[in-house]
C-alpha cells in the first residue's frame, strides 16, 4: 500500500494492522484508527544515511571536500571530543596517581624477583611499600623516581640488607621498569591521557638525585630510628675498590668508634643527605692524612689505582664463551675485577685496533692515486707535522708526574706539619670522581661532605691533644 509503513500493532478495538501513515502529523493506521500516543521522530539523518552513495558523494562534493581534507576534518573531530585533563587539575591529580601506582607495583614485583623474597618477608615488603604510598599520598607530587624513594625505605624498614650503591646498580638494570608513563596505561587510556612526561633518562638522574636529598621532612619520619647503617663492610668495600693502603680502614674506624659517629638515617645533617656520603668522605680525608704523613706511597697507590692490564693472561675463547652464554645481568654483576679487566683487554685489542685508513674516502680508496690520497689526507692532517716519539711521549709524562708528586707532597721528615685545611687537588679528583660516578652525585654535594669530614678529623685530633 502506498504511502504506508510498517509499525507496531494498532490494538484499538484489537485492531491486527501493522500498517502506518502520517496525515496532518498524526499516525493513522489502514483502517482509520489514530494513535493517540504516538511520538513524531526525527528521521532525517537515517534516511540520509540509508541513500545511495552517488547521493552521498553529491553532498559530499557540495561542501567540497576531497580525500585529505575529508581526513583533516574527521581528525578535527576526534580532537575536539577528545577530553583533555588539565595540568592543574584534580582529576589529572587523581589520574596521576593512579598511573604511578600501576608503576610502583610492577617496580615491586622486580625487587621482589630480584632478591627471591619468598614467605613472610614477601608479604611484609609488599604491605610496607603500599603504607609508605598511602602515607606520602598527597605530600609529595607523584613521579617515578619518586617511586624509587618509596621502593628504598621499604627496604630499609624491612630490614633488607642493601647499600645504596648497591641499589642504584640494581634499579640501572635495563629490565627495571622506568618506562614512560603512557606505556604503562591500558590503550584505551592510552590516547585520552594528555600528559608528556618528558624524557625518562632525565627523570631517572632527577631520580637518582632525589634520591640522595629525600631523607628529610616526611621521608624521614618514614624510617625506623632505629636503623644504622652497617659501616664496617661498606668501609672495606671502598678501600679494596678504590685500592688505597688498608691503614686507611683502621684510620676511619678509629675515628667513628672514638666520636661514637652513628649512621643514622633519621638524624638529619646539614652537610651529607646519605649516611654513605659521610662514610665516603672520611675515607677520602684519612687517605689524604695518611698520604700527607707517608708522601712516598702516593705514586705505588696511583700505579695500583690505574694499573694497565695488559699483564694479564688472555683467553679469547674463554671470554667469548662467557659473553655468548654468561652475559646476563645477575653474571655481570656478580664479575669481579680481573673478569673486567680481561674483558677490557679483549676488546681493547680485538674492537679497538686502529686502522690507517679509516679517514679516507672508502668508496673510492681503490682508485685514487697517490697524488688524491696525499691531498685527502692533507685535508685532515697537516703533512708536516711529525708524530711526537712515543719514547719521548713516556719521559715526559714520568717527568712531570715526578715533578708534580714532589711540588704536591714535599714536606720535611724530621718536621712534619699536618694542616688538614690544605686539601690534595689531585687525590680528591680521583677519588671524587669515582664516588661521584657511583652515586651520581654533584661536586657541591661531595664537597659538603668534605667538610664535615674534615670538622670530624680535627675532633678527633683535639680528643688526643685534650
Amino acid at each position: 500500500m502506498n504511502g504506508f509503513s510498517e509499525g507496531p500493532i494498532c490494538g484499538v478495538d484489537n485492531c491486527p494492522s501493522k500498517l502506518w501513515k502520517r496525515l496532518d502529523g498524526r499516525s493513522v493506521c489502514e483502517y482509520g484508527h489514530i494513535n493517540e500516543l504516538d511520538i513524531e521522530f526525527n528521521d532525517e539523518d537515517v534516511a540520509f544515511n540509508e541513500g545511495s552513495r552517488v547521493q552521498y558523494k553529491k553532498l559530499h562534493n557540495i561542501v567540497g571536500l576531497n580525500k585529505d581534507e575529508e581526513r583533516i576534518h574527521k581528525l578535527q573531530e576526534l580532537l575536539s571530543r577528545k577530553v583533555g585533563i588539565p595540568h592543574t587539575s584534580v582529576e589529572h591529580t587523581r589520574y596521576r596517581q593512579r598511573i604511578m601506582q600501576i608503576i610502583l607495583s610492577k617496580q615491586t614485583k622486580f625487587i621482589i624477583k630480584k632478591f627471591k623474597l619468598v614467605g613472610d618477608t614477601r608479604e611484609l615488603f609488599v604491605k610496607t611499600v603500599k603504607w609508605i604510598w598511602s602515607e606520602i599520598l598527597l605530600s609529595v607530587r607523584p613521579s617515578v623516581s619518586q617511586n624509587i624513594i618509596k621502593l628504598y625505605v621499604a627496604m630499609l624498614r624491612v630490614g633488607i640488607p642493601i647499600y645504596l650503591c648497591d641499589f642504584l646498580t640494581i634499579i640501572r638494570d635495563p629490565k627495571f621498569p622506568f618506562l614512560r608513563v603512557a606505556l604503562h596505561l591500558p590503550e584505551n587510556l592510552r590516547y585520552g591521557f594528555t600528559y608528556n612526561d618528558g624524557n625518562p633518562n632525565v627523570d631517572f638522574i632527577r631520580g637518582l638525585t632525589r634520591l640522595q636529598k629525600s631523607f628529610s621532612g616526611k621521608i624521614r619520619s618514614l624510617i625506623d630510628p632505629n636503623v644504622k647503617l652497617n659501616y664496617f663492610p661498606l668501609l672495606v668495600r671502598f678501600v679494596l675498590n678504590f685500592k688505597l693502603p688498608l691503614e686507611v680502614i683502621i684510620l676511619v674506624n678509629n675515628c667513628i668508634q672514638t666520636l661514637n659517629i652513628e649512621f643514622t638515617f633519621t638524624k638529619p645533617s646539614s652537610n651529607y643527605h646519605h649516611p654513605e656520603f659521610g662514610l665516603g668522605a672520611l675515607i677520602i680525608g684519612f687517605s689524604k692524612l695518611f698520604f700527607t704523613i707517608n708522601p712516598h706511597f702516593y705514586p705505588s697507590w696511583c700505579a695500583a689505582y690505574y694499573q694497565p692490564n695488559s699483564h694479564l693472561p688472555l683467553d679469547s675463547e674463554n671470554i667469548k664463551q662467557e659473553l655468548l652464554y654468561h652475559s646476563s645481568v645477575d653474571d655481570l654483576y656478580h664479575w669481579d675485577s680481573t673478569k673486567i679487566e680481561s674483558y677490557a683487554k679483549y676488546y681493547h685489542d680485538h674492537f679497538l685496533k686502529c686502522d690507517s685508513s679509516f679517514f679516507l674516502h672508502r668508496g673510492k680508496l681503490q682508485t685514487m692515486t697517490v697524488k688524491q690520497e696525499h691531498r685527502v689526507i692533507s685535508e685532515i692532517f697537516n703533512v708536516e707535522f711529525k708524530p711526537d716519539n712515543k719514547e719521548e711521549l713516556e719521559n715526559q709524562f714520568n717527568k712531570n708526574i715526578k715533578n708534580g708528586y714532589e711540588i704536591l707532597y714535599k714536606t720535611d721528615s724530621q718536621n712534619l706539619q699536618i694542616d688538614i685545611a690544605e686539601k690534595s687537588v689531585i687525590l680528591i679528583e680521583i677519588l671524587g670522581e669515582s664516588f661521584s660516578a657511583m652515586y651520581g652525585c654533584q661536586n657541591s654535594e661531595l664537597r659538603d661532605a668534605l667538610v664535615w669530614a674534615e670538622a670530624q678529623m680535627i675532633k678527633l685530633m683535639n680528643h688526643y691533644h685534650s
